[in-house]
């Protein structure tokens, strides 16, 4: 086929349904992680109702059919003191029939055209069939894949969920649990855990503090967390905090799924005032919510984030998980589009990234 075959154009309002269906369609053949859970009401959440109200959507069409989509989600986003306006590069796919003619190559080169004039930066987290396409052709750089860390909690579940040892798995369990306990901090007696049940002034507060530590960022503002983590369809999220004399020091928005065949509890966006003791002590304490505040138990906490605090998770009983174990990796990749500025946005040390930022969760 020749480029003549294609018709690449933005999205109207009445290609709506068929795109959400292919979305659909495409997520069930590559296995995608919400694959079952795409819909008109999802797909208007994340690109209709977003804060901004700016997202862009481009197709690949052949005899009027869609058999190609490139979808961006736009933000509000914060280099240094500047506020831009950020792309997120998510839903993206060729339909089989029609992949291995460079048509995906040819309507991200048309998507990135019509993007100069929107936006001043892009980033994603591209799977393993899309990277190639965004390094080699698109003038992308990997900043970095985002480490990722395990607090097991029922090691002996995560392990046969896995593979049956013969019970062994129990006594492997036992010591992995008790070694995770050695480390988590206690709560003294002016302290507590909470669960908020809005983005208030004071956990608001504690968001900006700790985002305008980090040099390139989203901007988390009310508008953002309420459509985030509040409204979204994608399951419910909690908010978690430790206080110190009634003050709030710590915060995390964390989030149930099912990972490595066992229900986890993921940290999907942090914030401490201070100290990351603080928000140590706010992660290793979470289980005291399960059953009350938090509805259910969990077999581990996971956290995947670039930032600072990170370095300190191994003090609360954290395990770095290799990267070569990890079932989908999450590389950032990153380019200026109509802007530039004196900051390196290759530098992971400048982010603050969370697994708020991956539009899966």
């Amino acid at each position: 086929m020749t480029d003549r075959d294609f018709v690449f154009s933005e999205l109207a309002d009445s290609d709506i349904p068929d795109l959400v269906d292919l979305i659909a369609e495409t997520g069930r053949e590559t296995g995608a992680h919400n694959r079952d859970i795409m819909n008109l009401e999802l797909w208007r959440w994340q690109y209709k109702d977003l804060p901004t109200g700016a997202s862009y959507v481009y197709l690949a069409k052949h005899n009027g059919r869609i058999v190609g989509y490139y979808q961006i989600a736009a933000y509000d986003f914060l280099a240094g003191d500047r506020k831009l306006r950020i792309g997120q590069i998510q839903l993206v796919a060729v339909l089989p029939s029609f992949r291995g003619q460079g048509l995906f190559r040819r309507l991200a080169d048309y998507a990135h055209q019509e993007l100069m004039v929107h936006l001043d930066l892009t980033y994603t987290f591209p799977n393993r069939r899309s990277i190639r396409t965004f390094l080699k052709y698109n003038d992308y750089k990997t900043v970095k894949a985002l480490p990722m860390f395990v607090l097991p909690l029922a090691t002996a579940e995560i392990i046969r969920a896995q593979r049956k040892l013969f019970a062994f798995e129990y006594l492997i369990g036992w010591v992995v649990d008790l070694w995770g306990k050695m480390f988590r901090k206690r709560l003294a007696e002016n302290e507590a855990l909470s669960v908020r049940r809005s983005f208030d002034d004071e956990v608001l507060d504690t968001f900006e503090r700790f985002q305008n530590a980090h040099q390139l960022r989203l901007l988390r503002d009310r508008d953002y967390m309420n459509w985030r983590y509040l409204a979204t369809p994608k399951g419910r999220h909690f908010i978690v905090g430790l206080e110190r004399e009634g003050a709030l020091c710590a915060v995390a928005v964390v989030k149930y799924e099912k990972l490595f065949s066992v229900r986890a509890l993921l940290i999907v966006d942090f914030a401490y005032n201070d100290r990351p003791e603080d928000l140590l002590k706010l992660l290793g304490n979470i289980p005291r919510l399960f059953g009350a505040e938090l509805p259910d138990k969990a077999a581990l906490i996971l956290c995947s984030a670039f930032a600072p605090f990170t370095s300190h998770l191994k003090w609360a009983g954290f395990i770095s998980v290799p990267q070569k174990l990890i079932p989908r990796q999450l590389n950032l990749l990153a380019r200026w589009m109509r802007s530039t500025a004196d900051i390196d946005i290759h530098d992971p040390n400048l982010w603050l990234v969370t697994l708020g930022d991956w539009d899966v969760f």
